[in-house]
Order: structure tokens, then sequence, then C-alpha cells
């Protein structure tokens, strides 16, 4: 293994420390900037309707700059953990697959009912709302697939722990397990998605990073 990664894993703490430090300067740096809540990508890629005053461009480049450098950050951390993770996990679902039996009728029913009653409850409300008010097509669509793609997802993964031997459903497992059951790495790229969205969307959305130090 190269000397980079084993100096990263021997000192994942500290690096992770560092982390705090910077995501802590970069709601400093907003909390003191007097460009209010308007995205930082709107200035720095010039889409402003008029010339901003020196002062707000230099605190948005301090606010991209530590932007960045929060997210390259939770980057590295998630890809130096993942390369520790991933063997073990391939290990555990080995170990799974020797002892797999597939599911009875009853056991699969029991998996993928919670799936269709979400489903149709889902539908049902958006259909509710149709009937009441004025239709946001948008918001239903959003609203159904945010909450059942990942109960059928999960609803998947449970029904092919006795196919694991299937190379295209074994990497589907790894995926899975990694996004959902390893909880380091859906913190951090739920951490990365609060970097872009405060970069493209709002610089409030930065703020969501300091949960991460609070939770130290």
């Amino acid at each position: 293994k190269s000397w980079i990664y084993r100096l990263l894993h021997f000192n994942i703490r500290y690096f992770k420390l560092i982390t705090y430090i910077f995501v802590v300067a970069l709601n400093i740096n907003i909390l003191f900037s007097p460009i209010t809540n308007h995205p930082p990508a709107k200035l720095f890629f010039g889409l402003t309707s008029h010339d901003p005053p020196e002062l707000e461009k230099t605190s948005n480049r301090v606010t991209t700059f530590l932007g960045g450098i929060v997210a390259v950050c939770y980057f590295i951390y998630i890809l130096t953990l993942s390369v520790t993770e991933i063997p073990l996990l391939i290990q555990e679902l080995d170990d799974d697959a020797e002892d797999a039996v597939f599911l009875k009728f009853r056991e699969f029913v029991a998996i993928w009912a919670p799936v269709f009653c979400s489903l149709f409850a889902t539908i049902l409300f958006c259909f509710l709302h149709y009937l009441n008010n004025e239709p946001y097509p948008i918001f239903y669509l959003v609203f159904v697939l945010l909450i059942n793609v990942p109960l059928t997802l999960k609803a998947f993964r449970q029904s092919i722990s006795s196919l694991l031997y299937i190379p295209k459903v074994r990497i589907f497992a790894i995926v899975y397990d990694l996004i959902f059951n390893r909880s380091f790495i859906r913190t951090n790229v739920i951490l990365i998605g609060c970097g872009v969205l405060g970069f493209f969307v709002n610089v409030e959305f930065y703020t969501l990073q300091l949960l991460d130090v609070v939770a130290i």
C-alpha cells in the first residue's frame, strides 16, 4: 500500500480534526461576510447583474476556497476509509452467501409489502392534494421517489441475499451496503452534498456541515 494511504490511515483522527477546523473557519467567514445568502457560484462565474464591490469578491473567493478544501477533505476521508472497509464488507458478503437460503413466499411478501403500502399511500396523498389544491407535478414526483426509492432498494437488497454468487448482484450488494449500511460514507456524502448546495444554491447549506463538528 502507498505511503499516502498509511499516513492518512494512521492519522485519520487528526485529519478529521483538521477538516473540522476548515468547516468552522468556512462558517465564520460566511458569518462575517458582507454577502447575505447569495450562492458563491453566482459571483464566482460572474452571473450577477451588477459589479459587486471588491470586498464582496474577496469574501466570495475565501468562501469558495474554504468550501472546496472541505469538500476535498471529506472526499479523501471517504476514500481512505473505503479502502479499509470494502475488503471487510466483501468478506461479510462471502460469509452471508455461504449461509444464505432462498426466501420462502411468506418472507418475500413480508419484505415487499411495506414498499407497495408506501407507494399506495404516497400516490393517494398526491391525488388528494391534486383534488383540493393547485397541482404541483414536480413536487408529486419528488415526494413519491424520495420516499419509495430507498424502501425499494432496501427490499431488493434483502431479496437477493441468496443470489450473492451472481457478479452483478454482488456488485449491487457491495454498493448498497457501502452507501446505506456504512454510516461513515452515507454521512460524508450528505455533507459533501450540503457543500455543493451551499456553493450553487445558498450559503446557509454550509451551516449544516457544522452538525458534523457538533457530533464529535
